[in-house]
């Protein structure tokens, strides 16, 4: 094999085609990189950088989920972080949750396209999955060294499968391509993603009420026995949905509880 030829399989994405066919105006690709995160918030704290950004890498070695999770990642992944312009906003802890799930309506959307026999929902607050296994998980943090920046990391399990994961998460995952059986082209599933994720902020911005119905809708925590943890208090009840706001709303012994944040650490099977 030639090292032209080698070079060409290497090339997973098409920038100039990314660019030319969405909302971003600066982009940077990776052959291999710890985090796209932390290279997105890097280049969101310089006023010359273009929004929206992308970062995107062919293989993550770190990525970091929420909390001190690890994402796992294989080749085959499609892994990038979006960098946003939040300037004029709500950028306050109670907002975080509805950027967080208008990302994941906006994956679930992407992935029907590609996976037509399939349906993905939502497990509160930013996990894509299909029936409760992960295909997808989103990290949105917050870069306020200039203007309010939201920076959108976003790992989807695309081409890699499942059964080269870690034992313990076999189970609980799946990917487009165990789902499909097929290989997809990652930059047209990338461009799919970004374009939903564009429209999907925009009816963030003018408070749409269809993108909460959407978010509520593709809820599949409802009518399940849940232990959420927050500020070191765990509390249990049944969930009762996702409201307009974006909150985790649980049916306790004391009544219906609304939660912005936390931690899942319990989610029954019925």
């Amino acid at each position: 094999m030639t090292a032209a030829r080698r070079r060409t399989e290497r090339v997973v994405f098409s920038l100039p085609r990314i660019k030319r066919e969405t909302f971003v105006r600066q982009a940077e690709l990776h052959r291999t990189i710890d985090s796209t995160n932390t290279r997105a918030m890097e280049l969101a704290a310089l006023e010359s950088t273009k929004l929206p950004l992308l970062v995107l890498t062919e293989n993550q070695t770190a990525g970091r989920g929420r909390g001190s999770n690890v994402w796992w990642s294989a080749p085959g992944a499609l892994t990038f972080s979006l960098a946003l312009d939040l300037s004029g906003n709500d950028t306050s802890p109670e907002s975080w949750p509805r950027y967080a799930l208008a990302s994941a309506v906006a994956v679930c959307d992407a992935l029907e396209s590609f996976a037509p026999d399939a349906s993905f929902g939502i497990r509160w607050p930013n996990d894509v999955c299909h029936g409760l296994q992960k295909i997808c998980g989103i990290l949105p943090e917050l870069c306020m060294a200039q203007a309010p920046r939201l920076v959108l990391g976003v790992g989807i399990n695309a081409n890699n499968t499942t059964s080269a994961a870690p034992a313990e998460l076999r189970d609980s995952a799946t990917s487009l391509f165990d789902l499909t059986r097929r290989r997809s082209n990652v930059t047209a599933l990338l461009i799919a993603v970004l374009r939903q994720l564009e429209s999907r902020f925009n009816a963030l911005a003018a408070a749409d009420p269809a993108l909460s119905r959407s978010w509520s809708t593709r809820c599949l925590l409802r009518d399940k026995t849940v232990r959420i943890a927050f500020d070191d208090i765990e509390t249990e009840g049944r969930c009762a949905g996702i409201d307009a706001d974006g909150a985790l709303l649980l049916s306790t012994t004391s009544g219906q509880q609304r939660f912005y944040g936390g931690t899942l650490s319990y989610i029954s099977v019925s």
